[in-house]
């Protein structure tokens, strides 16, 4: 027998596959910088801990004991976080700047 099929048939050792992921627990992989930036204006609270890389469990754990690390908002059942919030919480700047509509040209014929 071989040790992989010893350690199978022990009641005490638990035998990890590799796609075993260890259920609701692991953090999905975080985003990237650009992937943060093109976010809506407000996120849900699966978003948000993958932004942060935190798993699903310690994401609502910590949101229903009011211990998140950036502020939610309830709305109805779910959690909503601003991305602004976010950007500020992972140190990324927001470089979009709103551009104001230029001025028409005023002409000579359009004040007639």
């Amino acid at each position: 027998m071989s040790a992989a099929a010893a350690n199978r048939n022990s009641p005490n050792i638990r035998v990890v596959q590799e796609d075993d992921t260890g259920g609701a627990n692991v953090a999905p992989a975080p985003f990237t910088v650009q992937e943060v930036l093109a976010l809506p204006v407000t996120v849900d609270l699966m978003t948000t801990a993958r932004a942060l890389g935190i798993s699903k469990t310690v994401a609502y754990h910590l949101a229903r004991t009011g211990q998140y690390p950036v502020p939610l908002y309830r709305v109805g059942a779910r959690y909503r976080c601003l991305r602004s919030t976010l950007l500020v919480h992972l140190g990324i700047a927001d470089n979009t700047v709103a551009i104001e509509p230029s001025p028409l040209p005023r002409e000579a014929s359009a004040l007639r």
